[in-house]
């Protein structure tokens, strides 16, 4: 069974300055609630209660954002739920040196992580499921495949090129082999698919061995680098979600994320609807 899981966030967030000058981008919000919170909880209800959260050092507010010993009397039932779960949840901070890539980020928590499975998370995508969440979804292949697995989504091919495009063949109903990630193909490549991989994974220890034996690209060492030379040698699934897949990497997809959110609550539906509407 998996239970722990690894939260990379130690970007700067740059797309979504001038925000995140002073505020990290895992603290986006979602309405009212951080999209790490939403992230946490999606592993909480799963059983996931370990998390292990790679930062860098300018990021004191989110380690704030964990804090148990908060005293405010406020009975919103959204914060009384993140103070339930801050209880029942082990959370490390790991501060990350040298900002190496999302490999190098990965690497600075391989002395926490036994030989067991564990999840994989990015922060700048959130989710949204009408009955089991991504996380049990993908928890409940996991328990019949025992293989590395990596969450996908279909989009657009015109907007393939800002993710890492996979190629893959498939083996049954929304799960897939894979051959290898194409990162952020340019515009005019040929792709082998509209699938990509939503930042969601759960690895074994061996991806750690990948990552010693990737090469720098730029100044960055790349997990995708890292999967495609596990990929050689062993056997990587990749599973379809039900869902939707939001991002949150950006200004427009981060506008978006919120209306489709606020669409779920019956009080804004109508008014959203009727808004567009007048608008349009």
């Amino acid at each position: 069974m998996v239970k722990k899981a690894v939260i990379l966030a130690g970007g700067n967030g740059t797309r979504m300055l001038p925000f995140t000058k002073a505020v990290p981008k895992e603290l986006l919000p979602i309405g009212s609630v951080p999209c790490i919170q939403l992230l946490i909880e999606e592993c909480y209800f799963a059983g996931i209660k370990e998390f292990y959260i790679v930062i860098n050092k300018n990021k004191s507010s989110l380690i704030s954002f964990f804090d148990k010993n908060n005293k405010s009397k406020i009975y919103n039932e959204k914060y009384l739920l993140w103070e339930k779960i801050l209880k029942e949840i082990k959370v490390e901070f790991i501060i990350q040196g040298e900002k190496l890539g999302t490999a190098g980020a990965l690497s600075v928590v391989e002395k926490y992580i036994t030989d067991e499975p564990f999840f994989v998370l990015f922060p700048d995508e959130v989710t949204l499921s009408t009955e089991n969440s991504v996380i049990e979804q993908m928890l409940s292949v996991y328990s019949i495949k025992k293989r590395t697995l990596i969450a996908i989504k279909s989009i657009p091919k015109k907007e393939c090129y800002k993710y890492g495009v996979l190629d893959l063949h498939k083996i049954q109903n929304k799960i897939f082999s894979l051959n290898k990630i194409i990162e952020k193909p340019s515009i005019n490549t040929k792709l082998p698919s509209n699938y990509i991989s939503t930042g969601r994974f759960i690895f074994h220890q061996n991806i750690f061995s990948e990552i010693k034996n990737i090469l720098q690209k730029g100044n960055e060492y790349l997990i995708t680098d890292a999967i495609n030379n596990l990929a050689i040698t062993s056997d990587i699934l990749c599973y379809e979600y039900d869902g939707i897949r939001c991002d949150l990497g950006n200004e427009d997809d981060y506008m978006l994320t919120n209306i489709i959110f606020s669409m779920q609550k019956p009080t804004l539906k109508r008014r959203i609807k009727d808004l567009i509407t007048d608008k349009i």
